[in-house]
């Protein structure tokens, strides 16, 4: 004889809460569940890979952690806005970036700091291939173009010096095209000397001097294409 008392219980995976009716379990938002929901959201991508480096350099761990560990971890919370950092500012290279933050022994409550990012860029721009240097700051002034109705060409000549200052201090517009477009060199030559000590750091001049004279193929490389592109 069947037992009419007893009723079937739905367990919600991630939390492990039991529910009496089907239709609760479907509609119950804990937040594990919240979590794993959001796996393939771009900055919860990127924070997973800065959590698994953290663990593989910081922490010395030899097992790979997996996205339950993840969505478990007291350390959730602090990678996904760093995650959401990484979109909003448009970090160049995010995987690197964080490597270098972990490396560094940067604390995490100061990963998000535009001052830690800005010291990470300026080691970036000068170790870089000059064909990434390159291709970053020609695909930045074509989407700038895109927006003001412009030729990417012209980011030098049309575009305020605010955003060109921004565009250089977040390595968006890399020294490379800089100081070897014609139309650079035009913008450099226009700044106030308050201007000019807003983007200093990263355009060193004594440094590229060096760089520029120890990279001649690369120089002329540079020179050439941004010729032809009407830089």
């Amino acid at each position: 004889m069947q037992n009419n008392s007893v009723k079937s219980e739905f367990t919600c995976q991630y939390c492990h809460k039991s529910f009496k009716r089907e239709r609760t379990i479907e509609s119950h938002a804990c937040e594990p569940r919240r979590r794993f929901r959001a796996k393939n959201e771009k900055p919860t991508q990127i924070a997973f890979i800065i959590f698994q480096q953290f663990y593989k350099f910081s922490q010395h761990s030899a097992k790979i952690k997996t996205f339950d560990d993840f969505i478990k971890s007291p350390y959730y919370g602090a990678m996904i806005k760093f995650g959401q950092y990484c979109i909003n500012t448009k970090v160049l290279n995010p995987q690197r970036y964080g490597t270098y933050l972990i490396k560094q022994e940067i604390p995490i409550d100061k990963w998000n700091k535009d001052s830690v990012y800005q010291d990470f860029i300026l080691n970036l721009i000068k170790v870089e291939p000059v064909e990434d240097a390159l291709t970053r700051s020609i695909l930045y002034s074509i989407e700038w173009g895109e927006g003001h109705n412009e030729e990417a060409h012209n980011f030098f000549r049309e575009a305020t010096p605010t955003r060109i200052s921004q565009a250089i201090e977040y390595g968006r517009i890399s020294p490379w095209i800089l100081y070897l477009s014609e139309s650079g060199n035009q913008f450099l030559e226009s700044l106030h000397s308050q201007e000019q000590t807003r983007i200093w750091n990263m355009i060193d001049p004594t440094f590229w001097t060096d760089k520029f004279d120890a990279n001649k193929e690369d120089v002329d490389f540079v020179k050439l294409t941004l010729k032809e592109g009407g830089w």
